[in-house]
Protein backbone atom coordinates (compact mmCIF):
# COMPACT_ATOMS: atom_id res chain seq x y z
CA UNK A 1 0.00 0.00 0.00
CA UNK A 2 1.24 3.75 -0.61
CA UNK A 3 1.33 6.38 1.52
CA UNK A 4 -1.07 8.26 0.02
CA UNK A 5 -3.56 5.09 0.19
CA UNK A 6 -2.96 4.78 4.09
CA UNK A 7 -3.70 8.80 4.42
CA UNK A 8 -7.25 8.59 2.46
CA UNK A 9 -8.25 5.49 4.53
CA UNK A 10 -7.42 7.52 7.32
CA UNK A 11 -9.37 10.40 6.54
CA UNK A 12 -12.27 8.55 5.48
CA UNK A 13 -12.50 7.17 8.78
CA UNK A 14 -12.10 10.56 10.23
CA UNK A 15 -14.82 11.67 8.19
CA UNK A 16 -17.17 9.15 9.55
CA UNK A 17 -16.83 10.18 12.60
CA UNK A 18 -17.22 13.79 12.06
CA UNK A 19 -13.62 14.30 13.49
CA UNK A 20 -11.74 17.90 12.32
CA UNK A 21 -8.68 17.20 10.34
CA UNK A 22 -6.24 19.24 7.76
CA UNK A 23 -4.69 17.14 5.11
CA UNK A 24 -1.36 18.80 4.51
CA UNK A 25 -0.10 15.77 1.84
CA UNK A 26 1.27 17.22 -1.86
CA UNK A 27 0.74 20.70 -0.93
CA UNK A 28 3.31 22.94 -2.55
CA UNK A 29 2.60 25.46 0.22
CA UNK A 30 3.69 23.65 3.34
CA UNK A 31 6.93 23.87 5.13
CA UNK A 32 8.51 20.52 4.65
CA UNK A 33 8.39 18.03 6.71
CA UNK A 34 5.37 19.24 8.36
CA UNK A 35 2.89 15.71 9.32
CA UNK A 36 0.34 14.83 6.63
CA UNK A 37 -2.38 14.69 9.24
CA UNK A 38 -3.29 17.53 11.23
CA UNK A 39 -6.02 16.42 13.50
CA UNK A 40 -8.22 18.34 16.36
CA UNK A 41 -9.91 15.86 18.64
CA UNK A 42 -11.24 16.10 22.15
CA UNK A 43 -9.31 19.50 22.43
CA UNK A 44 -5.87 18.02 21.48
CA UNK A 45 -3.60 18.61 18.82
CA UNK A 46 -2.91 14.90 16.86
CA UNK A 47 -0.47 14.93 13.90
CA UNK A 48 -0.32 11.76 12.18
CA UNK A 49 2.93 10.97 9.90
CA UNK A 50 1.99 8.17 7.65
CA UNK A 51 4.35 5.49 6.72
CA UNK A 52 3.69 2.29 5.20
CA UNK A 53 6.21 -0.92 5.11
CA UNK A 54 9.43 -0.42 6.28
CA UNK A 55 9.49 3.81 5.72
CA UNK A 56 10.76 5.50 8.37
CA UNK A 57 10.75 9.58 8.91
CA UNK A 58 12.87 12.01 7.37
CA UNK A 59 15.08 14.50 9.05
CA UNK A 60 12.93 17.39 8.71
CA UNK A 61 10.06 15.31 10.18
CA UNK A 62 11.35 13.99 12.98
CA UNK A 63 12.29 18.24 13.67
CA UNK A 64 8.39 18.74 13.45
CA UNK A 65 7.56 15.48 15.55
CA UNK A 66 9.90 17.24 18.38
CA UNK A 67 8.41 20.41 18.14
CA UNK A 68 4.98 19.16 18.49
CA UNK A 69 5.74 16.85 21.45
CA UNK A 70 7.52 19.39 23.08
CA UNK A 71 4.63 21.78 22.33
CA UNK A 72 2.13 19.24 24.47
CA UNK A 73 0.55 18.17 21.14
CA UNK A 74 0.55 14.80 20.26
CA UNK A 75 2.78 13.02 17.20
CA UNK A 76 2.14 9.74 15.62
CA UNK A 77 3.55 7.72 13.10
CA UNK A 78 0.75 5.14 12.02
CA UNK A 79 1.38 2.75 9.51
CA UNK A 80 -1.97 0.75 9.15
CA UNK A 81 -5.54 1.79 9.54
CA UNK A 82 -6.17 -0.07 12.43
CA UNK A 83 -3.07 1.41 14.23
CA UNK A 84 -5.07 5.04 13.18
CA UNK A 85 -8.01 3.73 14.31
CA UNK A 86 -6.47 2.41 17.67
CA UNK A 87 -4.70 6.07 18.47
CA UNK A 88 -7.71 8.03 17.54
CA UNK A 89 -10.16 5.89 19.75
CA UNK A 90 -7.02 5.79 22.53
CA UNK A 91 -7.25 9.42 22.12
CA UNK A 92 -10.46 10.06 22.44
CA UNK A 93 -10.56 8.35 25.45
CA UNK A 94 -12.45 5.33 24.18
CA UNK A 95 -9.20 2.52 23.84
CA UNK A 96 -9.99 -0.39 21.79
CA UNK A 97 -8.44 -4.04 23.08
Amino acid sequence: MRESRLQSKIINYLKANGIYYVNTYGSGMTAKGVPDLLICLNGKFIAFECKVHDNGMQPDQEIHAIRIIRSNGRHYCPRTLSEAIQIIEKERGRGIG
